[in-house]
């Protein structure tokens, strides 16, 4: 039995052109099913009309698809949040970290690397 993802083995008659635009075809629509199945869909009107709370459930961590006639256009989502790093906790680190010796360190790049232009 041929290989399910082989093109010649897809079980519709026509030049392999036709058979590759089915694939593409049935790759769109897995697509899509997958959004609509995995996200909220809404549409422009309710992301218009209730953006407050369309607004609240993405902040709460849902995504969600905005479609317009049925296509998805956008993708609502949150935003990840930024980690900032006190000053403090930098400088900790810093002390606690092994010293670097700079002239050692260059020595041993150039050794390992080839530094001509032309490689």
């Amino acid at each position: 039995m041929p290989s399910p993802t082989r093109i010649d083995s897809i079980p519709t008659y026509g030049t392999p052109d036709q058979k590759l635009k089915f694939l593409s075809y049935i790759a769109q629509k897995c697509y899509m099913c997958y959004i609509w199945m995995m996200n909220r869909v809404i549409t422009q009107r309710q992301l218009r009309n209730g953006s407050a709370q369309v607004l609240r459930e993405v902040q709460a961590g849902q995504t969600l698809i905005v479609a317009r006639s049925g296509v998805p256009i956008a993708e609502v989502r949150p935003v990840s949040t930024r980690r900032f790093v006190p000053r403090a906790a930098i400088a900790a680190a810093m002390e606690r970290s092994p010293r670097v010796d700079g002239e050692r360190f260059r020595s041993e790049i150039d050794a390992i690397v080839d530094q001509s232009v032309d490689g």
